[in-house]
């Protein structure tokens, strides 16, 4: 099950990560960032692109 701690998600307990994870993403109560965090899985091109076009 899930052992981390999401300040802006109600402790649950059960789920296992994928699932907390993926309700995370889904629930509109909580802030997210604009910018998508997750990397895109298409091709490892594309994935090329985005390590070159993202600023630290």
């Amino acid at each position: 099950s899930y052992g981390g701690h999401v300040p802006q998600f109600a402790f649950r307990c059960g789920d296992t990560y994928g699932r907390t994870t993926h309700k995370l993403l889904l629930d509109p109560s909580v802030s997210k960032s604009p910018r998508s965090l997750l990397a895109p899985l298409d091709n490892k091109e594309n994935l090329l692109q985005l390590h070159y076009h993202t600023s630290h």
